[in-house]
């Protein structure tokens, strides 16, 4: 015979209810849990990016003063010492600059991928600096407070060979004569010659002035006189005042130029350029 459905109900076990007094505490202890692992999390996120950013800085500070001191070891390594002190210093690390004592220098030479130590003739440096005790912040939860760390570089220059060809066969005059005004125009060429009687130094001679004077006369002794030159020596072993005179009467770009008979330091030069370019004779 089936027992009635209201009989069944009653026989099912009823739930267990929960007391709110036994569950005291438990989310503190949840939240000691998490900030554990947080503040873990914090010490790695924090200070290992600030371990990575300081090794970066030190990085930079090794590098900058290995290829400055590089740049002045040709005048020695006691010349060099000083100039990676100075641009290390000039690299902050970890917001400070590094001390003499963290900073050491090398000199000698790089070959084969390698360097070797030396004082005599050296050609490339080593630069190393390290920093000790670093502080950390959050990692300090953990027993650890500081941190060590060190960079190295090396930078070699290059001697060149440079060769200085200077061309004494006048082939190089031609933008500052008469012969180039219709290609350079007058006060192209006249500027040029301007700055040439600066570069010797202004010199005078005379009473002569830049831009001269017009004479008609194309006698020797009379032009001597009239630019006060009749004591006055020829300043070069080739020329002559009287190869000067000749020059502005007769060259044919000094005419072109309007500048026929107008003595001064500016046909003076050109008649150098033109007739006495060689080394030997000006």
């Amino acid at each position: 015979m089936r027992a009635p459905i209201d009989n069944l109900k009653s026989a099912s076990p009823s739930p267990i209810q929960s007391d709110p007094e036994n569950r005291k505490g438990a989310t503190a202890v949840l939240s000691a849990l998490f900030m554990a692992v947080m503040l873990g999390v914090c010490a790695f996120a924090v200070d290992i990016g600030y371990i990575t950013n300081t090794q970066t800085e030190l990085r930079r500070a090794v590098d900058a003063g290995a290829l400055a001191g590089a740049g002045v070891l040709v005048n020695g390594p006691a010349a060099a010492d000083p100039v990676v002190k100075q641009y290390v210093k000039a690299n902050l690390v970890g917001a400070r600059a590094a001390k003499d004592s963290e900073i050491s220098v090398t000199a000698g030479n790089w070959s084969s991928g390698a360097f070797f130590p030396t004082q005599n003739r050296p050609s490339a440096l080593r630069v190393v600096v390290q920093r000790q005790q670093q502080p950390l912040f959050f990692a300090r939860v953990f027993g650890r407070d500081t941190f060590d760390i060190s960079a190295e570089a090396i930078a070699q220059y290059q001697p060149r060979d440079i060769m200085l060809t200077l061309d004494f066969s006048g082939s190089m005059n031609d933008d500052s004569t008469y012969a180039a005004r219709s290609t350079l125009g007058i006060p192209f060429v006249t500027s040029n010659l301007q700055q040439i009687y600066g570069e010797l130094g202004s010199p005078t001679y005379g009473n002569m002035t830049f831009n001269g004077v017009f004479i008609n006369s194309t006698n020797s002794t009379t032009l001597r006189n009239t630019l006060g030159l009749t004591n006055v020596p020829y300043p070069y072993p080739g020329g002559s005042w009287t190869e000067f005179f000749s020059h502005v009467q007769n060259n044919s770009d000094l005419n072109g130029a309007g500048l026929r008979k107008y003595y001064g330091y500016k046909t003076l030069i050109h008649y150098w350029l033109v007739d006495r370019a060689k080394h030997s004779e000006t």
